[in-house]
């Protein structure tokens, strides 16, 4: 088995601290074996190679418009997902999301977003670290 979560934002930008935060909090503990943890800032495009050789990745990072309340969200589909008009190596996941299967012919992983929804604050993110936990607990290669 073979997994990489993902956590992308920028720590330094309080509206957009929840993957990285995530990332921390996992990190700081250890992982189930065959587990791979990338921090994968504002990598953008550049994170199509962690595609690659995966049986399953789990993206983190904040998301919006789901919900009306803060909480987390998981999705393996990504058709909601906002992509600005204007496409470019900065559009954001929902662009790597719908570029990956055009780019990556062969072998595709199983994709998972757990998604953060307004806020970063600790209870949400170590919500977002349990809910990555249990993602990987219930796949079956």
């Amino acid at each position: 088995m073979n997994i990489r979560i993902i956590c992308i934002g920028n720590r330094f930008f309080e509206p957009d601290a929840a993957g990285p935060r995530v990332y921390d909090m996992l990190a700081s503990n250890p992982l189930p074996e065959g587990v791979q943890l990338i921090d994968g800032g504002l990598a953008g495009l550049n994170l199509l190679s962690c595609l690659e050789q995966t049986d399953l990745v789990i993206f983190v990072d904040t998301v919006s418009g789901f919900r009306d309340t803060p909480g987390i969200i998981v999705m393996n589909t990504f058709d909601s997902l906002h992509i600005p008009s204007d496409y470019d190596h900065n559009s954001g996941l929902g662009y790597l999301l719908r570029v990956a299967p055009l780019v990556i012919t062969e072998n595709l992983p199983e994709i998972v977003l757990v998604g953060i929804q307004t806020g970063s604050d600790s209870c949400l993110c170590s919500q977002a670290a349990r809910m990555c936990l249990e993602v990987i607990s219930g796949y079956r290669a």
